[in-house]
């Protein structure tokens, strides 16, 4: 039996009971097999807060398994429902934790989990006697953007813009959005040119984006990036935040779409 299929493939998932196919019996096969179908087996949907979360298949291959099969339906259906409600809880757990440390709109990581993860790498840094940049973006008149195209519009841009973000950059690096249309990237074990060169190749990939919403073509985006490194620039996280945010804003104010170096 494959492992991935359509729920339509299965006859038991389209009538969300249990199913025995057998001879004699019901001979229409499920088409969620590789190759021949089992003479006999039975499916059992796995449901759980009224979604269906997966299936349980057997195969009993002879007389007296299929006797011991149908004589254990019962213990069979509720550990099939213990199954679907541990699921259910495992899947709600993860969602929990992504939503505690992830931006709702881009998937990004939020601020609070930049500033645990900022704290961690400085202290590795700090031992291992290496370097970490901290990196400010933000999109370039998105204030005028958004009230001219609308917030659907503006909401379209950030989770492109963040999508070019994580091509961007390394495995272990880290992109959080900061707030608003503002941006914050974690790059650790990386010298200044490393830094620059990966700020510029972010800038220069939105200056290059061409976003369509509706009927309109936006091709004037751009992003300005100040950029800051520790410990050449600052001491601790608050200073490195605060020294990343003042070249951000140089960038900003020396006419935008550059990144500027603290």
């Amino acid at each position: 039996m494959v492992e991935i299929f359509v729920p339509d493939s299965c006859c038991s998932l389209r009538s969300g009971r249990l199913r025995w196919r057998e001879i004699g019996a019901s001979e229409v096969n499920c088409s969620h097999f590789l190759n021949d179908a089992p003479e006999t087996y039975f499916c059992l949907p796995l449901v759980a807060q009224g979604e269906t979360l997966g299936m349980l298949f057997l195969t009993p291959n002879d007389k007296d398994s299929i006797e011991g099969v149908r004589s254990r339906e019962d213990s069979i259906r509720q550990l099939a429902e213990l199954t679907a409600m541990t699921i259910a809880g495992l899947q709600l757990r993860v969602k929990l934790e992504n939503q505690s440390v992830r931006d709702g709109l881009t998937g990004l990581f939020n601020r609070h989990f930049m500033e645990i993860a900022l704290e961690r790498e400085l202290a590795r840094a700090s031992r291992s006697k290496s370097q970490v940049a901290m990196l400010m973006l933000d999109v370039d008149h998105f204030k005028t953007f958004n009230d001219q195209y609308g917030h659907a519009t503006g909401d379209i841009v950030l989770k492109e813009v963040a999508t070019v973000f994580e091509a961007k950059i390394r495995s272990g690096d880290m992109v959080c959005r900061y707030g608003g249309e503002e941006f914050a990237i974690i790059l650790p074990d990386v010298t200044v040119e490393g830094a620059f060169m990966t700020a510029e190749r972010i800038r220069t990939a939105i200056a290059g984006m061409r976003l369509t919403s509706g009927l309109a073509m936006h091709s004037d985006l751009s992003v300005s990036v100040g950029v800051a490194l520790f410990p050449q620039d600052a001491e601790n996280s608050g200073d490195l935040l605060r020294k990343a945010d003042a070249a951000l804003y140089r960038a900003k104010h020396e006419g935008r779409n550059q990144v500027v170096l603290a």
